[in-house]
């Protein structure tokens, strides 16, 4: 069974990803942000392997956290699962530290409906009104703008990463995520 960090409604629950969610993750991550036209010029039979290698690496790394928002009776995280948040702690920018927000996916269907991208940021601890950076630019977020008029496209962050990531004692320590960076599936710790 998954701990979720906040339900909503009998309709609407967030909680971390689970390893089970990494088929939806990758395909719908390859499938949205291959249009895009910051996404530069790599020719669309490329885009599963290549995107996967994007979640593969940020999924790597200590920072990275993954909200997902789904039904909290879910049987099928196809079909139960109805976005996802990946985002990293501990990012700084000129000297301030800020959320930093990897990709935000909504299942079309409820897009605009809901307030599902507001509750994975508030699943994130991330106040849309307040200044955050963010890696993928795509189409959507243009009609979506006014919702986050402080956010900020970063995406040399990932381009350029840290030679070499911060030790456990100079980590921000949000709780989250302990050094283990692959996905907690609480249904296996049964």
């Amino acid at each position: 069974m998954a701990e979720y960090l906040s339900t909503i409604s009998t309709s609407l629950a967030y909680r971390r990803m689970l390893t089970s969610d990494l088929p939806l993750i990758y395909g719908t991550f390859a499938d949205s942000y291959r249009g895009a036209h910051a996404a530069g010029p790599l020719p669309m039979h490329l885009w599963p392997k290549a995107a996967a290698g994007v979640i593969d690496w940020w999924l790597s790394r200590w920072c990275t956290r993954v909200v997902v928002a789904c039904h909290p009776a879910e049987t099928d995280t196809m079909e139960d699962v109805y976005g996802w948040l990946i985002h990293d702690v501990g990012y700084t920018a000129k000297g301030a530290s800020m959320p930093y927000v990897n990709y935000l996916y909504i299942k079309e269907k409820y897009r605009k409906k809901y307030g599902i991208a507001r509750g994975l940021f508030a699943a994130a601890e991330i106040d849309p009104s307040e200044p955050f950076a963010y890696a993928c630019k795509t189409g959507i977020l243009g009609k979506y703008k006014a919702a986050v008029p402080m956010a900020k496209w970063q995406p040399q962050y990932h381009k350029y990463p840290a030679p070499q990531d911060p030790t456990p004692a100079e980590r921000p320590q949000d709780g989250d995520k302990e050094d283990d960076p692959s996905p907690q599936d609480s249904r296996d710790q049964a």
